[in-house]
């Protein structure tokens, strides 16, 4: 026997309605993830000083998240600002297709937090410490709460900061590189134009409408419906 046919017969429209959601790109990726580490961070972090044996008030809870850094803005690393995250979503690479046109990509993405602390020693443990939670973060959640499709961790590094205060104050940096695979970020068979539509600034008519449908079925027939 043969599968069992679905028939529509529908009016479409020479040009498909704007029903696409907005485009993912590198700035839409940062959004996503600050968000993402906005609602995490501060659990992990509590936690990540209860495992290293510290009080869990130990690091401070971030303060600021951006996706840029002035060096030159004596402000931007003020201590009312730490600890600062940083997010910055690069290069979309490893495009891939799948069976239904819809591309996914993989970003490579920096995440930084940068943080004072007492002495060198004391910053570069603050800064270790800071980059494994995050990186413990992406890993316990790599959907990003639903964003994302899986996430792989490049690099870890704890570097120190020049302080662009010139008040000498001992800052370091907790950088963490990952690849981060998100799903169809542009989709292949949605919002296709036949034509283009007569005044782009103008609203595009409503989706076709099935008028008519036929179904074939193999075995006992299915209840009618109303």
């Amino acid at each position: 026997m043969s599968t069992p046919p679905l028939h529509y017969q529908s009016n479409p429209p020479d040009y498909a309605p704007d029903a696409d959601p907005p485009l993912i790109h590198q700035v839409s990726v940062d959004r996503a993830i600050i968000g993402f580490l906005q609602r995490w961070l501060p659990t992990y972090v509590a936690e990540g000083c209860r495992r290293e044996g510290k009080p869990t008030s130990w690091l401070a809870r971030p303060r600021v998240f951006t996706t840029t850094y002035e060096e030159d803005d004596e402000d931007f690393f003020s201590d009312a600002r730490m600890p600062t995250v940083i997010v910055t979503a690069g290069e979309a690479s490893d495009w891939d297709q799948d069976g239904d046109r819809n591309w996914s990509v993989t970003y490579r993405t920096a995440i930084s937090i940068v943080s004072r602390g007492r002495s060198l020693v004391e910053a570069r443990l603050q800064a270790s410490l800071y980059c494994s939670i995050v990186t413990a973060l992406l890993l316990d959640k790599p959907s990003l709460d639903g964003f994302a499709g899986g996430v792989t961790p490049v690099s870890e590094r704890p570097r120190p900061i020049v302080d662009p205060t010139n008040r000498s104050r001992t800052l370091a940096a907790g950088m963490g590189t990952y690849d981060i695979w998100v799903p169809a970020v542009r989709r292949g068979l949605a919002g296709i134009y036949k034509t283009p539509p007569p005044e782009p600034e103008s609203p595009w008519p409503p989706l076709a409408t099935v008028q008519e449908t036929e179904v074939d079925w193999i075995g006992r027939q299915p209840p009618s419906t109303p």
